[in-house]
């Protein structure tokens, strides 16, 4: 009989599965494995303090939470079944399929639909921090020809039309802008405060800014990956800036 477990949380985005949950199996340290259609996917999974659970069990409960992310490339729309997660040994903890979150009704797809419907209605320039294209597509792809994209990144790379330091965004960035995004950006920023100023600088009056982070994602980028902050996993905040021009 399988022992007493719970999934608080269960998200797919693309190829990208995120697991929440907690088992009275499971102890810090353990490997999880996700199933999609029986193929087992990458998993990386992480010990949660559960301080809740004690009120339920005994005080070693506190220790079985967890949270796991799978990754498959290879799966880009949402499965009706098959997905379930597992202890590496093969003891299966639950089945996942009927606690999807299908990416258009997810809180953060709907806020960036909304903001490139305005950038496409009224035009302007939009500007990107962190727009090296490395997964394939693009947000220049999803604009109007009314609008003005900057692609601004770190590194040189395909879709970078302006490479620089967004601590610094002001000096590199001449004309002030309609629109800045950024998407998975803030939390590689050292002091992301201080590109909040910068994008400030940049801004024109009643512009408007999106950015989407995560709290929690396995690391990337290491070491320049410094704060899960803001905002939930996968949600998305929409930030807006009264814009000013700013002396040089």
């Amino acid at each position: 009989m399988g022992k007493p477990n719970f999934i608080d949380k269960f998200m797919k985005i693309g190829g990208a599965f995120i697991v929440h949950g907690w088992c009275e199996r499971y102890q810090p340290g353990d490997q999880l494995v996700i199933t999609s259609d029986g193929q087992d996917l990458q998993t990386v999974t992480r010990a949660i303090h559960r301080p809740d659970l004690p009120s339920y069990f005994d005080a070693a409960s506190s220790f079985w939470g967890f949270r796991a992310y799978g990754i498959d490339d290879g799966v880009k729309s949402l499965p009706a079944t098959g997905i379930g997660i597992r202890f590496a040994n093969g003891e299966r903890i639950a089945s996942l399929a009927t606690a999807c979150v299908p990416l258009d009704d997810h809180a953060a797809h709907r806020v960036w639909a909304n903001f490139i419907a305005e950038v496409n209605e009224n035009g302007g320039r939009l500007l990107e921090i962190g727009s090296r294209a490395r997964s394939g597509s693009t947000i220049r792809e999803q604009l109007n020809n009314n609008v003005e994209y900057i692609g601004v990144d770190i590194a040189e790379g395909p879709n970078v039309d302006i490479v620089g330091d967004a601590h610094y965004l002001s000096k590199h960035v001449e004309k002030p802008v309609d629109f800045v995004c950024s998407i998975s950006t803030f939390e590689h920023f050292l002091m992301p405060w201080k590109v909040a100023i910068e994008i400030n600088k940049i801004l024109l009056p009643g512009g408007k800014v999106f950015s989407h982070s995560h709290q929690t994602w396995p690391d990337h980028d290491v070491p320049f990956v410094f704060s899960g902050f803001l905002i939930r996993p996968g949600a998305a905040f929409l930030m807006l800036i009264p814009g000013f021009k700013s002396e040089r």
